[in-house]
C-alpha cells in the first residue's frame, strides 16, 4: 500500500527545540511513501528524532511522539507534544493513496467520443 503525507502542521515555536521539530516536520509535506515499510520506517525516524531533541535540549519539557491509526480508511495522525501537557507542538496526515492515474495514449478514452492523438 502506497502512503502519502496529506498534511503537516507546526504552532508557533515556542523555543528552539519546538522550531527544530516544526522545520523537520514541514519537510516532508506532500511525501509519497511507496510501501508499508518506508510509512514504517519514517514513523520509527520520527521517534528517534523526537530523542534526539530532547537530549539535545535537556532543560526544556520532552517532547512525546503518539500516533493514531485506529480508522482504517482514515489517515494517520503523527503528533508531537509537550509531556504531560495538552499542547501539540506539531503533526503531520499520512493517507492512503487510492488511486494512481498514468498517461495512456489510448485513442478513445470515452466510448462514443471522437478524441486521441491523430
Amino acid at each position: 500500500m502506497k502512503w502519502f503525507v496529506n498534511y503537516t502542521f507546526s504552532y508557533a515555536p515556542i523555543n528552539a527545540k519546538a522550531k527544530e521539530l516544526g522545520q523537520w516536520v514541514e519537510s516532508f509535506n506532500y511525501t509519497l511513501f511507496p510501501d508499508d515499510l518506508s510509512k514504517d520506517a519514517f514513523i520509527e525516524e520520527a521517534r528517534l528524532i523526537l530523542d534526539t531533541l530532547n537530549d539535545k535540549y535537556p532543560k526544556t519539557k520532552p517532547f512525546v511522539f503518539d500516533y493514531d491509526d485506529t480508522i482504517a480508511k482514515g489517515p494517520v495522525r503523527l503528533s508531537f507534544s509537550v509531556k504531560d501537557d495538552v499542547k501539540t507542538v506539531s503533526y503531520i496526515d499520512l493517507v492512503k493513496v487510492q488511486k494512481e492515474f498514468r498517461f495512456s495514449e489510448k485513442t478513445n478514452v470515452l466510448p462514443g467520443k471522437k478524441g486521441g492523438l491523430r
